[in-house]
C-alpha cells in the first residue's frame, strides 16, 4: 500500500538542492513524522531538511501572535469584562466563567471565518430584544442588564483583542484572521519568495485559512494536495466532498488548474466487517481478540479508531499478550483522569466545608484511588470515623485519627484553608508528591504534568491580575478549565500498533483499520456543543452549522477507508441512556454504495446466552469445623444462632464458625439494630428500680417522668457521635421516646385496670444443659430474657421486638415445622427462654411470648400450641427433641453446611 504522503513525496521534486526550500503545512503535528520518515528514507547522505509545521504553528509565524492557553484567555476575557462602564451589573468569576465559554467560542468562530463582528453582534442583539418583545409592562432590572450586555457585546470584543493584540496573544480565531490580514505582506518577504508552502491533506478550511492558501497560490508559492476519491467528488447528498467541490467551483486557481490529488484508491479491493455488537464494552472485548489473532508484523500497519474517547483505558487494559508496542495518538479529555476528579472533590469540599466536614465527602476523598498513593492507611481512618459514628468529623479528629507519618498530608487535605493563595499552593504540593512516586505510569504522569501546568496558571494569573476571591470561584474555575483541557497523548508513530481519535487519523492511512463506536450520535457526533449564535445566524453569514460538521465526520471516515484493504466497524447496538444503539449512517451509506470490490460481511458478535442451574453451596464438616463447633456448644448456643442456622446454615457457618462479623458502618441515620438496642436499654435502666417488686401507678409514672431523659442518654451512648438535632435521625429519636413511653403507658392502663404484674427479672442471662451425648465438651443453651414476670400470679417471659410481630408468627400446630420453618423464629426464641426459665420456677405454668413495639394494639402476644397458650412442662418435653434435633444437625460430622434458597421478599 502507497500511503498518501508517499504519494506527495513522490510527486515532489525532492532533489537535495531544492528540498530545503520547502515549506511543508500539515493539519496536525502527527502527519509531520511520517513526513519526516518518507524524506530521510529518501536521502542517503546529510541534507538541509525542509519546513514542516501545523497548520497552528503555520499562522502563528505569519500572524506574529502566540496562541494562549484556556486559563489565560478565561483572565483576560474578565478583565476586558470587568472594564467595561457600559455594564451597570458584573458577575463575580465564578458566575462569569459558567457562561462565558460558549462566547469565546463564538469569537473564535466569528474570528476563524473573518466576518464582520459589529454587523454580526448587531444581528444578535437584535434577536435577543425580540425574544423579550412579549414582556408585558415595564421590564425588570434583571431583563434590561441582560438586553444591555449583548447591546455592549461588540464592545467586550474589541476590548478583549485589544488586550490581547498589545501583549503580542491571540486565541485561535484571533491569530487565524491577524494571518489571514498579514498574508500578503509575509508573502512578500525575501526570504519567503524563495519557499513553496505544500499544503497537505486539508479538507474543511475556515475563511481565514482560505485566504490564506489562495493568496500563496496565486503567487505561485504554493501546491495543495488534497486526500480525495473520484467517486465522491461532486457527489451530492453524502457530504464527503462537500468542501473540495465547493473550492474547485469558487477558486480561481482551479479554474486553470487541476487538484492534486483525485485517485481511485476507494474503488480497490476491500473486506469490511461491520459488527454489531452489545455495549460498549463488548466492543473493546471484540477488537482486544480480533488484535491477538493477527501476526507481530501486521499490528504495526493497524490503527485502532477510537470515535468514543472513554473507550480508550478499557482497551488498554483488554489489549493482548502479542500487542508489544502501543502508540496513543489522541487526545483524552483531562477531567476523565483519577487526578482530575480528586481536585474536584477536594474543591467542592473546600468550598462547601464549614467548621466540621461531611463524612460522606470525607469518605469519598480517603476512598479516592489518588488517596492510596498520599496516605498510608487512608481506611483506617474510615473505619474510625465508623465505630466513633462521626457524621461531621472536624480536621482535627481527623488528624488525630490518621498514622502518625500521614499526619502532615491529612492535614493539608482537610484543615481550613485560608485564602485561594493557600488552596493554589496545597494543590500543587499535592501534583509535587505525586509525581515524586516511582512507576505512576504513562496516563497518570501526563495528567498530573498537565494539572500542575493548570494550577500553575491560576497561580501565576491571580498574582497577576487577583480575581478569585473564595474558594468556590476556584472550584468553579478549575471545572471550567477541566473540561476544556485534553491530555494530547503522542507516540511514536512509526512502529507498533496505532490507537488513535478520528481526527489524528488525517492525513495517514493504515492497511487494517478496526473502528468502535461507529454509531449515530458518535460519527457523526450530533448536534452538540454550546453557542449564542442561532443557525439563522449562521446561516446568513456563512458559518459552519451541522451539516458542514457532518460533512467533516463523512470526509474524515470515508477517507480513512481510501487505501485500507482489512476495515472492521463495531457498533454498539445497545439502547442505554442517551445512547440509542443505532448504527452510523456511514454503515448505511457503505450497504447502499456497495462497490462490486467491496466484500461486505456483517456480524454479530453479541455473546450467546447460557443457562447453568445454580448449585446450592455445601461445606463439609472437617476436623476443624467440628473443634469450632464443639467450643461454640461448650460456651453456648443462642436463640439467634439457631434461629439463624434455620433461615440459612450457610449464614450460620460464616457468622459462628468462621467468625465473619458486618464491618462497622457510619451511621448517619439511625439503623434498625441500634434503635432495637436503645429501646432495649432505655427499658431496663427505667424499670431496674421496680425488679422484684409489684409495679405500681407511681413507679411507672416516675419512670415515665424519666424516660425521655434516659433515651436521649442511650442515643448518645449507642449513637456515639452521630448527629441527632436535625433530620431523620430528630425523627427516629422521637419514635424511640413514644416506643419507651407506651410501653410504660401500657403497664400503667394494666396496673390502673386492677391487674397484679410482679416484676421478676430483666436483661436475665439463662443457661441450661443438654445431653453431653452429642458433643464430648457438653451442650449450654444460653440466652437473655428482656422481661420475667408474673401477671396475675402466672409466670410470664417477655421478649422485646422493635419490628412488628404478629401472633400467627407465635402459633404453632406441628413441632416438625419449627426446624425448618424461619417464619416461626420468633416461637422458637421465646420457647427457648422458656426451656431456660424453668429450672427457676420448676413446676410453674407459664407464658411466653412477644410484646410488638410496632404492634402495641396487640399488646402481649403469648406463644400458641394448638391455640394454647399455656407452657408447662409437657410442653417444653415435646419441644426439647426438637431442640435436639436441631444441635444434633449442627453438630452431625456426616451432615454439612448447605446453603438454603431464600425467598427474595426476605432479603
Amino acid at each position: 500500500m502507497r500511503s498518501f504522503l508517499q504519494e506527495v513525496v513522490e510527486h515532489l521534486d525532492l532533489s537535495p538542492d531544492r528540498l530545503s526550500g520547502y515549506v511543508f503545512v500539515l493539519p496536525n503535528k502527527r502527519a509531520g513524522s511520517f513526513i519526516r520518515h518518507l524524506l530521510a528514507s529518501g536521502f542517503d547522505r546529510p541534507t538541509l531538511a525542509p519546513a514542516i509545521v501545523s497548520i497552528e504553528d503555520f499562522v502563528q509565524e505569519v500572524s506574529d501572535l502566540k496562541i494562549i492557553s484556556n486559563t489565560e484567555l478565561l483572565f483576560h476575557t474578565y478583565q476586558a469584562y470587568r472594564s467595561l462602564d457600559q455594564l451597570k451589573h458584573k458577575d463575580d468569576l465564578e458566575t462569569f466563567s459558567g457562561w462565558i465559554t460558549p462566547l469565546l467560542a463564538d469569537f473564535n468562530e466569528i474570528d476563524r471565518y473573518c466576518l464582520p463582528p459589529d454587523e454580526l453582534f448587531l444581528n444578535l442583539g437584535r434577536i435577543k430584544a425580540m425574544e423579550r418583545w412579549n414582556i408585558e409592562g415595564e421590564p425588570t432590572s434583571m431583563v434590561e442588564s441582560h438586553l444591555q450586555f449583548w447591546e455592549q457585546l461588540p464592545l467586550l470584543y474589541a476590548e478583549l483583542q485589544e488586550r490581547l493584540l498589545s501583549s503580542g496573544l491571540g486565541y485561535q480565531g484571533l491569530v487565524y484572521r491577524k494571518a489571514a490580514e498579514d498574508i500578503e505582506h509575509y508573502s512578500k518577504a525575501a526570504e519567503i519568495k524563495q519557499k513553496t508552502h505544500v499544503f497537505v491533506g486539508f479538507n474543511a478550511l475556515n475563511a481565514a485559512e482560505e485566504v490564506i492558501i489562495q493568496e500563496l497560490l496565486n503567487k505561485d508559492m504554493a501546491a495543495v494536495y488534497w486526500d480525495m476519491s473520484a467517486y465522491f467528488l461532486g457527489k451530492k447528498g453524502d457530504g464527503v466532498s462537500m468542501f473540495l467541490s465547493k473550492y474547485l467551483n469558487n477558486w480561481p486557481h482551479f479554474r486553470k488548474n487541476k487538484p492534486l490529488f483525485v485517485h481511485e484508491h476507494y474503488s480497490g479491493e476491500k473486506q469490511v466487517e461491520l459488527v454489531e455488537v452489545q455495549k460498549q464494552i463488548g466492543q473493546v472485548h471484540y477488537a482486544a481478540q480480533l488484535l491477538a489473532s493477527l501476526p507481530v508484523g501486521e499490528l504495526t500497519k493497524t490503527a485502532v479508531v477510537l470515535a468514543d474517547e472513554n473507550l480508550l483505558t478499557p482497551l488498554l487494559h483488554a489489549l493482548p499478550a502479542n500487542v508489544t508496542q502501543v502508540n496513543i495518538t489522541m487526545g483524552t479529555p483531562l477531567r476523565a483522569t483519577p487526578a482530575s476528579s480528586f481536585f474536584e472533590q477536594l474543591l467542592l469540599l473546600k468550598s462547601r466545608s464549614g467548621k466540621n466536614l461531611h463524612h460522606a465527602a470525607v469518605s469519598s476523598i480517603l476512598q479516592h484511588p489518588m488517596s492510596r498513593l498520599l496516605i498510608g492507611r487512608p481506611l483506617k481512618i474510615i473505619n474510625e470515623l465508623n465505630r466513633l459514628n462521626l457524621s461531621y468529623p472536624s480536621s482535627v479528629e481527623l488528624v488525630e485519627l490518621a498514622d502518625e507519618v500521614d499526619k502532615d498530608l491529612v492535614e493539608k487535605l482537610f484543615s481550613p484553608w485560608e485564602d485561594i493563595g493557600q488552596a493554589i499552593t496545597h494543590c500543587l504540593h499535592l501534583i509535587e508528591f505525586w509525581r515524586e512516586k516511582p512507576a505512576l505510569g504513562p496516563l497518570l504522569t501526563a495528567s498530573l504534568f498537565k494539572l500542575n501546568q493548570v494550577f500553575a496558571q491560576i497561580q501565576e494569573l491571580q498574582g497577576q491580575f487577583g480575581l478569585l476571591e473564595k474558594i468556590s470561584s476556584l472550584h468553579g474555575l478549575y471545572q471550567e478549565l477541566v473540561r476544556m483541557e485534553q491530555l494530547d497523548l503522542e507516540g511514536q508513530p512509526l512502529t507498533g500498533l496505532q490507537i488513535m481519535g478520528l481526527l489524528e487519523t488525517r492525513a495517514l492511512d493504515f492497511e487494517r483499520v478496526i473502528m468502535l463506536s461507529v454509531n449515530e450520535g458518535k460519527l457523526p457526533s450530533g448536534r452538540q456543543g454550546s453557542t449564542y449564535l442561532s443557525h439563522d445566524i449562521k446561516r446568513a453569514f456563512d458559518l459552519p452549522t451541522y451539516d458542514e460538521k457532518d460533512a467533516i465526520f463523512a470526509y474524515h471516515f470515508f477517507r480513512l477507508l481510501f487505501r485500507a484493504r482489512h476495515i472492521h466497524l463495531l457498533y454498539n447496538d445497545h439502547s442505554e441512556g442517551i445512547s440509542t444503539g443505532e448504527q452510523s449512517r456511514f454503515i448505511r451509506m457503505l450497504r447502499l454504495q456497495q462497490m462490486p470490490t467491496h466484500q461486505l460481511n456483517e456480524i454479530k458478535a453479541n455473546p450467546g446466552l447460557r443457562f447453568t442451574e445454580k448449585k446450592l453451596l455445601t461445606i463439609a464438616k472437617n476436623d476443624s469445623i467440628i473443634r469450632r463447633l464443639a467450643d461454640h456448644a461448650a460456651s453456648g448456643f443462642s436463640p439467634s444462632a439457631l434461629t439463624t442456622y434455620i433461615r440459612n446454615p450457610i449464614d450460620f457457618y460464616q457468622r459462628y464458625i468462621l467468625g465473619i462479623r458486618e464491618a462497622d458502618e457510619l451511621e448517619e441515620t439511625v439503623a434498625y439494630n441500634t434503635l432495637g438496642t436503645i429501646v432495649h436499654d432505655s427499658l431496663e435502666e427505667l424499670y431496674l428500680p421496680m425488679v422484684g417488686s409489684v409495679l405500681t401507678i407511681e413507679g411507672l409514672k416516675s419512670a415515665y417522668a424519666r424516660s425521655n431523659q434516659v433515651v436521649d442518654t442511650q442515643f448518645v451512648h449507642h449513637f456515639r457521635k452521630g448527629d441527632l438535632g436535625t433530620g431523620m435521625n430528630r425523627i427516629i429519636l422521637e419514635v424511640a421516646r413514644r416506643y419507651v413511653e407506651k410501653l410504660i403507658e401500657m403497664d400503667i392502663s394494666e396496673v390502673e385496670s386492677g391487674q397484679n404484674i410482679e416484676l421478676l427479672e430483666l436483661e436475665k442471662e439463662l443457661k441450661t444443659q443438654l445431653s453431653a451425648d452429642l458433643m464430648p465438651q457438653g451442650i449450654t443453651i444460653k440466652g437473655k430474657a428482656d422481661r420475667i414476670d408474673r401477671y396475675n400470679g402466672k409466670l410470664r417471659v417477655i421478649d422485646y421486638k422493635t419490628g412488628k410481630v404478629e401472633s400467627k408468627n407465635l402459633e404453632v400446630t406441628d413441632w416438625d415445622t419449627l426446624n425448618t420453618d424461619y417464619e416461626k423464629s420468633k416461637a422458637y426464641q421465646v420457647l427457648i427462654y422458656a426451656l431456660l426459665i424453668e429450672a427457676g420456677y420448676p413446676g410453674e405454668d407459664m407464658e411466653a411470648g412477644v410484646i410488638s413495639f410496632k404492634n402495641f394494639g396487640s399488646g402481649f402476644i403469648p406463644f400458641k400450641f394448638n391455640k394454647d397458650p399455656r407452657v408447662d412442662g409437657a410442653l417444653i418435653q415435646g419441644f426439647r427433641p426438637v431442640l435436639t434435633d436441631l444441635i444434633s444437625e449442627i453438630c452431625s460430622q456426616h451432615i454439612p453446611f448447605t446453603e438454603k434458597e431464600i425467598p427474595k421478599h426476605e432479603y
